[in-house]
Parts: C-alpha cells; sequence; structure tokens
C-alpha cells in the first residue's frame, strides 16, 4: 500500500475517496443527490473540474511542505481540513481561489486557538466571493454605513446607498458576525463596524 499523502493526512481519508464521496455529498447542489441525471449537467462537469484543479494544486503544495504539515497545530489542522471540504460545496472560481490561498496561509499560521478556527471555519464555509473581496477591499475603513441621498462623506467610513447591491453584501456580513453594530450617534444611527476576527480572515484570504 502507498503512503499517505499530504493532503490525505490533512483531510482524513484517501484522495480517491474523498473525490468518489465528498464531491457527491457536498456538490453544491443538494438536488443532484435526488436527481442523478443532473450529474451530467455541464454546469456539474465545470464544478467537477474546478475542484480537481484545486485539489491537484493543494496536494503539490502540501507535499512541497511536508515538514511542515507534520507539525500543525489543531488549530491549524481544522482551519486547512474545513477548507478543503469548503471546496466541494464551492461553484465559484474566485472562492475556490480564495480557499486555496487560505490554506496556504494557514500552514505557516503561528497564533490561532482552537475556538478562532471554529469560527474560521464556519466564516470560509458560507462566506461569498464577493463578499470576501468586499472585506478585502475595505480593509482600511473604520466603520461601514448604509446612507441615503445627502449624507456628508467622512473619512475612513465606508458609504453605501441604500439601494445599492452592495446592502445584501452588508446583510451576508452581518449574519455571520463579521459587521457589528457601532457605538450610534445622531448623524450616524446605521454605522457599523467589523467584528476582531475580520483581521485573522484577510490575512488568510488575501
Amino acid at each position: 500500500m502507498e503512503p499517505e499523502s499530504a493532503l490525505e493526512k490533512v483531510a482524513g481519508s484517501p484522495i480517491t475517496d474523498i473525490g468518489a464521496t465528498l464531491l457527491a455529498a457536498f456538490s453544491g447542489n443538494p438536488v443532484a443527490a435526488l436527481l442523478p441525471s443532473l450529474a451530467g449537467a455541464l454546469a456539474s462537469e465545470r464544478h467537477k473540474q474546478r475542484v480537481e484543479n484545486a485539489i491537484r494544486e493543494i496536494g503539490a503544495l502540501l507535499r512541497a511542505n511536508e515538514t511542515r504539515v507534520r507539525q500543525i497545530s489543531d488549530a491549524q489542522y481544522k482551519i486547512i481540513n474545513e477548507s478543503v471540504l469548503a471546496l466541494f460545496q464551492t461553484v465559484e472560481q474566485r472562492k475556490i481561489e480564495y480557499l486555496k490561498n487560505v490554506i496556504s496561509r494557514t500552514l505557516f499560521l503561528q497564533d490561532a486557538a482552537i475556538l478562532e478556527a471554529d469560527a474560521l471555519s464556519r466564516v470560509l464555509r458560507d462566506i461569498s466571493a464577493a463578499e470576501a473581496r468586499f472585506l478585502l477591499d475595505n480593509a482600511d475603513a473604520a466603520a461601514i454605513q448604509i446612507a441615503g441621498p445627502g449624507i456628508a462623506p467622512q473619512p475612513h467610513v465606508h458609504f453605501i446607498k441604500s439601494d445599492s447591491p452592495e446592502v445584501l453584501i452588508v446583510s451576508g456580513l452581518m449574519a455571520m458576525g463579521l459587521l457589528l453594530p457601532g457605538d450610534p450617534t445622531w448623524d450616524a444611527p446605521n454605522r457599523m463596524i467589523f467584528s476582531p476576527i475580520c483581521k485573522k480572515l484577510r490575512e488568510l484570504l488575501s
């Protein structure tokens, strides 16, 4: 029997079994489990190809860092393992790229606690590529505010018009606990601030 690869050590089962089972279970479209004919859809084939390409790249990365893989902490293991699982649910190529970044950077992460790893893993599973991009693009913003017309811009505050598509992104980030209510003032009742975990999340995504 061939020795386990670095990816198999992290994922906890042979990569062939992962491909056969998880890709079916976490296909990103639960209807596919009930309607096998969807497995032949072009979108399904594109999804499989994206995931297979990503797994090959991650496998090469982990093999190149075999010594570091053997020494990862429980928190690092948690983040990497959950990121691999999240790949199978991801149909967006841009999010797949973010997850590959996360896995690469987590190998060199030194200060993550297990509770932090739990929180990060939940976010990485649910966050969309657009939401991740918003976090990265607004790293310098001290606050986010949804505002109507006539509101004067302020330094380090990212203003979003009430009819902007970004409102949906803000809603999603709030649901994940990444945006929290800020201290209300008379001129800024709807101001929000980034959760402290966003700093670590940006480090992993970038």
